[in-house]
């Protein structure tokens, strides 16, 4: 899925640090390195335009604490010197500069693509073969999903590595290629020496291929990838903005930022054992009446069985109010542990009823928490 919305979050690397927190490991590495280098410094003055205390246009007194934390040096209404600062490095006589592109075919291997539906494919991360259930005899057909994400990925990692570099890196750092210069291809091996190797004449041509099936197999037009009708859902966005950042946070751990998640999250937030009373509701028809005084007590833990698992879900939610899944931990133990199904029962609906009165008395008059 990653590939077909953003297949360079998969060649250059990528880190959702606001969310999952994965982090994919980057296809792609270019780096330019010198060595025998002369470090050298710099220094800079800034002066403003004119001398505004001086002057008499602003009072001496008007100035608050002093060096960076001078409110008029902030606004650049007095003199500021920086010297001796790092100013990079100068390339001698004896200087090598390289730049080194590496194509990572390890990671690339690593990868491993399924087949949307309804071609109900099962990838095998040991092999990287896939498994299509049984039916007609076109499902009998093998769709290697990985093979193709993988080729999708090498296309666009080898263009990279093909294309000119822009040179000109900053201020002073205008690099061109050396005289005669040459550049060599290499596979490098875990275990035995690198050898020369030839890229494909048109490796262009290659990547286009590849993501042509790649885009085939998964179904997608070629043409919807561009998304030029793309909206940003303002109305959403400023929803979800105007909650303090650890609501925002919770939210994201419920999945992308649609309408559905913001609803979802403001119903959890409100009852968010809305959906375990439904089902104590329902599981006590099942229960029947209590037995009498001296009768001996209904045990049903199988009853329990959805109730419990309700109760999992919240305990492991951390997008929920504070105490909701310290109190459905508690609770889900009561599930599948006990002696007595309608004290059970009971015990569970009257600890929510006390969750939802405490949560209640807290809540400031007027507030929309």
């Amino acid at each position: 899925k990653l590939a077909i919305i953003a297949p360079t979050s998969l060649v250059f690397g990528v880190w959702d640090s606001r969310s999952t927190q994965v982090k994919q490991q980057r296809v792609f590495r270019a780096n330019i390195r010198a060595t025998n280098v002369r470090e050298v410094s710099r220094s800079a003055q800034y002066t403003p335009a004119t001398a505004y205390v001086d002057v008499g246009a602003i009072s001496e007194d008007i100035e608050k604490k002093s060096g960076d934390e001078s409110n008029l040096s902030q606004e650049g209404m007095v003199h500021a010197l920086s010297t001796q600062t790092v100013g990079g490095v100068m390339l001698t006589g004896e200087s090598k500069l390289v730049r080194t592109v590496n194509v990572n075919l390890e990671a690339i291997r690593a990868l491993r693509g399924t087949v949307p539906s309804p071609t109900s494919v099962q990838t095998q991360p040991e092999t990287g073969g896939e498994q299509r259930s049984a039916g007609t005899a076109e499902s009998a057909q093998p769709i290697d999903g990985t093979e193709a994400l993988q080729r999708y990925i090498l296309g666009l990692a080898l263009v990279a590595a093909t294309h000119e570099p822009e040179l000109n890196l900053r201020e002073g750092c205008h690099l061109r290629f050396k005289d005669g210069a040459t550049h060599s291809i290499k596979l490098i091996y875990r275990s035995k020496p690198g050898m020369e190797q030839e890229l494909p004449e048109d490796v262009l041509s290659f990547a286009e291929t590849a993501k042509s099936n790649f885009f085939k197999l998964a179904g997608i037009d070629e043409e919807t990838m561009h998304r030029r009708d793309a909206v940003l859902e303002t109305n959403i966005a400023e929803r979800f903005l105007s909650y303090p950042q650890g609501d925002r946070d919770k939210i994201r751990k419920l999945g992308p930022i649609t309408q559905a998640t913001l609803d979802r999250f403001k119903a959890l937030g409100n009852d968010p054992f809305k959906t375990v009373k439904d089902e104590l509701k329902a599981m006590s028809k099942d229960l029947g009446k209590k037995p009498r005084k001296n009768a001996p007590p209904v045990k049903k833990i199988e009853a329990f069985r959805k109730v419990a698992e309700l109760l999992d879900q919240l305990a492991e939610n951390e997008a929920l109010p504070e105490g909701v899944a310290d109190l459905a931990s508690e609770l889900a133990k009561t599930a599948r542990e006990h002696d007595n199904s309608h004290d059970a029962l009971k015990h569970i609906e009257e600890e929510i009823k006390n969750y939802k009165k405490a949560q209640k008395e807290s809540t400031p008059t007027g507030s929309n928490t």
